[in-house]
């Protein structure tokens, strides 16, 4: 530590309780030598390990809430089982929000909390409840809840300081009890879903799922396994009730057979439901059916040219056959057949001397296609889509993209391009001891440069339809250089190109000060227009000095 040092903590009145904690008062809090702050009294946790204590307060502003004292509470280690934390958040424009947890563990048997927050407002009471638990009572045998519960629909986003929670516009809580021995299992689930922006709730009462263990034929090399569902649902939209149940199962014979050269790959599932939605019946049945076949071929060429030993070529061919029929009521719907292939093409070389010689994708070009083969289609032909890939060097990604269309206003023509898309994206870093990150912010679509001591990466983007209809291009960038080992600053951007304007951009500059730390982050244009800056102390970052414009 320097001498003198960069900050203290003095107080003239202490006492101290072995192992357990120490009382001061008052505090004050000095820079230098010069006194900043002074506190009435403050107690200091010694006791090591997990034990009850005083929690440390957290203080700050935000755009939204204004300036708040939060984390001001009490954590009581009750034994090595369970626990309780008790706290509160003041908040300038919210108000004061009471908070406490629960948590409780058994090993290998059970393990839980229940948490939530609290909030009284103008003669009503607002809080939310969460609830976890999983218990094992013995094994092949799991019960499981998770439930998560509001006073009013707009509570979470009102009172809640995490931006996750303000944000969760469907809350979910269910129970599941599961049942499973080898190759199989039983669940039944009660649910609950509730829609905070629509006023609906949706109960499943219950919901059960039966998977049967799987058998083999043939030596292994053929599977079948049925499975059924069953639920009840209720369902309470606008103050209107509705009711619906449904019993559903299916079956399906797959297989991965060696044929020669080639791998099959055959399929067949039948499957129906069943289903009562306020009184009315239906039913619904379905058979459907595929047989696939792929193989890969290879073609070595002895070429040596300076570091090159030899390439190779991988052609990897497949076709797959699909059908099905699917019945309503008893009405049969028409037959639905299709086929699809796809060709893909990659060279690859070895290169490099000794033992240990590298291999590389030089080029990778890919083609697919199918045909509707269904009575009623209209354009049986899909499009012919087309992959190139190259990858010349690991920090350079080279890719095109094309759609070819092989029919022009509704009649079968010669293909004709719709359209391509061309991306490209460099990635380079410095060699040397690598830069841990702090934190930093985010730029939408820009990826942050390498953690050595400089790194840039550029990504680009061009897509264009046939006729000039549409196009998009932009390209990104990073930058990120550490002049010195204190200093470490770094430029991303977001360009697009077809509009020509600016969609974001951002300079961030971070200075190690020994023990304390300063970051700089300024965005001139976007949707995060304005700038942050923050001088705060490494080890107790609740003491710290910022400014803020815009949306930070």
């Amino acid at each position: 530590r320097p001498d003198p040092p960069h900050y203290h903590f003095y107080s003239p009145t202490m006492k101290i309780i072995l192992n357990d904690k120490v009382i001061a008062r008052p505090v004050v809090f000095y820079l230098g030598k010069v006194p900043l702050l002074r506190l009435p009294f403050m107690i200091f946790p010694i006791r090591k390990g997990r034990h009850s204590g005083w929690l440390r307060p957290q203080y700050g502003s935000t755009s939204r809430e204004g300036r708040y004292i939060r984390n001001v509470g009490y954590y009581l280690a009750l034994s090595d089982y369970w626990d309780i934390l008790l706290r509160a958040d003041l908040y300038e424009r919210v108000g004061l929000v009471l908070a406490s947890r629960l948590r409780y563990a058994l090993r290998y048997r059970f393990r839980g909390s229940i948490e939530g927050s609290w909030k009284w407002e103008r003669g009503r009471r607002r809080w939310d409840l969460k609830l976890r638990h999983t218990q094992t009572p013995y094994p092949g045998l799991r019960f499981q809840a998770d439930g998560h519960f509001v006073s009013d629909r707009e509570y979470l986003r009102d009172v809640r300081f995490d931006p996750v929670l303000r944000m969760r516009r469907t809350l979910r809580s269910t129970a599941t009890l599961i049942r499973s021995w080898r190759g199989g299992g039983l669940s039944f689930t009660l649910q609950q879903i509730r829609y905070l922006d629509r006023d609906e709730d949706r109960y499943s009462l219950p919901r059960m799922s039966l998977s049967l263990p799987q058998y083999t034929f043939g030596g292994k090399k053929l599977y079948f396994r049925p499975s059924l569902r069953a639920g009840y649902t209720v369902t309470r939209s606008r103050g209107k009730w509705s009711h619906d149940a449904e019993l559903s199962g299916d079956s399906g014979l797959s297989g991965n057979l060696r044929w020669g050269w080639a791998r099959l790959s055959p399929s067949l599932r039948a499957g129906g439901r069943a289903r009562w939605d306020d009184g009315d019946f239906s039913h619904s049945e379905e058979l459907s059916g595929s047989f696939g076949v792929r193989t890969t071929l290879y073609g070595l060429f002895p070429v040596t040219w300076g570091s090159i030993q030899a390439a190779r070529h991988v052609l990897q061919p497949s076709l797959s056959l699909r059908g099905s029929r699917s019945w309503e009521d008893g009405r049969p719907s028409p037959w639905k057949a299709s086929i699809s292939g796809s060709l893909n093409n990659i060279l690859q070389v070895k290169w490099g001397r000794g033992k240990r010689p590298k291999k590389l994708d030089l080029l990778s070009v890919s083609f697919s296609s199918g045909c509707d083969l269904s009575p009623k289609a209209s354009r049986r032909l899909s499009d012919l889509r087309t992959s190139v890939r190259t990858s010349p060097f690991r920090s350079l990604d080279l890719r095109a993209d094309l759609r070819h269309s092989f029919y022009r206003n509704g009649k079968l023509s010669r293909p004709y391009l719709r359209d391509f898309s061309l991306t490209a994206s460099l990635r380079i870093s410095g060699k040397g001891k690598p830069v841990p990150r702090p934190e930093l912010s985010w730029v939408p679509g820009v990826e942050t440069a390498g953690v050595g001591p400089w790194g840039l990466v550029l990504s680009g983007y061009y897509r264009r339809e046939a006729g000039g209809t549409g196009r998009t291009f932009w390209v990104r960038g990073s930058a990120q250089v550490q002049p010195t080992s204190g200093w470490r600053v770094r430029y991303s951007f977001n360009y697009d190109l077809g509009k020509g304007q600016m969609v974001a951009q951002e300079i961030y500059v971070y200075r190690d000060l020994h023990c304390w730390e300063a970051i700089f982050q300024w965005s001139p244009s976007g949707m995060r227009r304005g700038y942050y800056f923050v001088l705060r102390i490494k080890e107790l970052p609740e003491i710290k000095i910022e400014r803020r414009k815009g949306v930070w």
